[in-house]
């Protein structure tokens, strides 16, 4: 009797440890599937999408944000140039984002991106077309901040310039209008001095602007204060020979119209062959006939009230003076006011044209 109730207890103990040990089994499965679901379930949610997203920004792997922001190349905008912007925007710089309930939907989530608490951009996440392990839907980036291009910028060049952005050339496309001098006329065969204007936009960081010039020449450059309206204009480089030519030139000019010296000496500042040559070679001072007792002339208060120096050889200057001259038994002054436009030839510059303003 007391060996079969040995044996009875003994079958009893093993039946409970198996059941014991099976629903040990059945709880840790349990607790283990659990576990992969809610993993499954925590994979398939849109920031962890964002976590990825700025994971590869602080690793410097800017291509990845730039892919997705869409971006239309431009003739002054491409990879490059929206790489270095990212870089700019996102280096160096503590990254968080916060989901953005006013503009999160039920197939889209918009995610706000911070650097160092600052806002510098988003990213909007859709729902994909793919499920996790346990049937989840998950999310994929639809877009991210877009780049936003600089305002157009306005730039006018002397007519033979060669305009760099960046340096690179310009091309004529991006010409709006080109204008020429009016007052200053195709003389001999040369052209008259103009201006380029070029209209540029599909910048998204703010250009370099340089320019060829035709010579060589030295430049000045004239920005707005908006930086978008920029002007570029040969530097005045000969203003102190053009004034002491001029000046010269009208001293011989005066003397030649007091009769007190030859036509000769006035034509070697003209320039042979043009228009206003053959003018004052058939000068004829009528003024003198009736003042035939001129003692002396002079030149005084000479200025240049406008000086504009287009090109390496063409020069326009309006000047005033005034013309005193010494009579018999009076003094005599005339305000003068001339434009004259001067050309450059291997004899040293010329008077092409001058006419009473």
């Amino acid at each position: 009797m007391l060996n079969r109730k040995k044996t009875e207890i003994s079958v009893f103990w093993i039946f409970y440890l198996g059941f014991i040990m099976i629903l040990c089994v059945i709880c840790i499965s349990g607790l283990l599937f659990t576990n992969d679901v809610l993993k499954d379930f925590e994979s398939s949610q849109p920031y962890k999408v964002v976590e990825k997203y700025l994971k590869k920004i602080e690793n410097g792997e800017y291509s990845y944000p730039f892919v997705y922001s869409k971006f239309v190349q431009t003739d002054f905008a491409g990879s490059e140039e929206c790489i270095s912007v990212l870089r700019q925007r996102y280096e160096n710089k503590e990254l968080s984002f916060l989901e953005s309930s006013s503009h999160s939907g039920v197939d889209t989530v918009r995610y706000n991106i911070y650097g160092n608490g600052e806002r510098i951009g988003y990213v909007i996440l859709s729902i994909s077309d793919t499920k996790t392990k346990y049937g989840f839907k998950t999310w994929k980036i639809e877009n991210c901040e877009p780049f936003e291009f600089l305002e157009k910028y306005t730039v006018t060049v002397p007519k033979g310039y060669i305009l760099y952005a960046d340096g690179s050339i310009i091309a004529d496309k991006y010409i709006s209008n080109t204008e020429k001098v009016d007052d200053y006329p195709e003389i001999n065969g040369i052209e008259s001095p103009g201006y380029v204007t070029y209209e540029l936009y599909g910048f998204i960081k703010e250009p370099v602007f340089t320019v060829d010039p035709i010579y060589g020449e030295a430049y000045t450059q004239t920005v707005s204060e908006d930086f978008n309206n920029i002007i570029f204009e040969r530097k005045e480089v000969n203003y102190n020979n053009i004034y002491n030519f001029i000046r010269s030139a009208m001293e011989e000019y005066i003397s030649v119209i007091s009769l007190e010296k030859e036509m000769e000496n006035y034509l070697q500042y003209v320039l042979d062959g043009s228009e206003y040559s053959k003018v004052v070679e058939n000068f004829n001072s009528s003024w003198t006939m009736y003042n035939p007792e001129i003692l002396s002339s002079g030149l005084e208060n000479f200025e240049i009230l406008r000086y504009e120096e287009y090109t390496e050889t063409q020069i326009l200057a309006e000047i005033t003076f005034d013309y005193v001259v010494e009579l018999k038994y009076s003094t005599e002054e005339y305000h003068s006011n001339y434009k004259i436009i001067l050309i450059k030839t291997e004899n040293g510059w010329k008077i092409a044209n001058m006419e009473n303003i």
